[in-house]
């Protein structure tokens, strides 16, 4: 059994990613779109599907496309996980 990268859970039904030269296992696709998915270089949020590119970046729809005409920041927290760049930290409190 594989423990999942993301949440830590060891599984019997887990799965092993490989991509760009990494190899991670998860136990659910929820994991895996934490640890892979880009996300909206406006909210933040994780895109699960076709990306608008405008100028090298991702945004998750029009809305946040547009936003980024008026000086807007990205709202949500930009140091998220992607695949395997950072160690997995322990959840406070186990």
């Amino acid at each position: 059994m594989a423990v999942c990268i993301t949440c830590g859970t060891d599984c019997d039904q887990s799965f092993t990613v490989n991509w760009n030269g990494r190899s991670a296992s998860f136990d659910c696709i929820e994991c895996l779109a934490t640890m892979v998915a880009p996300t909206c270089h406006h909210c933040g949020c994780r895109i699960l599907g076709h990306a608008l590119r405008i100028d090298g970046r991702q945004y998750c729809c029009d809305h946040c496309a547009q936003a980024r005409d008026h000086g807007a920041s990205p709202a949500a927290n930009a140091e998220r996980w992607q695949f395997g760049d950072r160690p997995i930290k322990s959840v406070p409190g186990e």
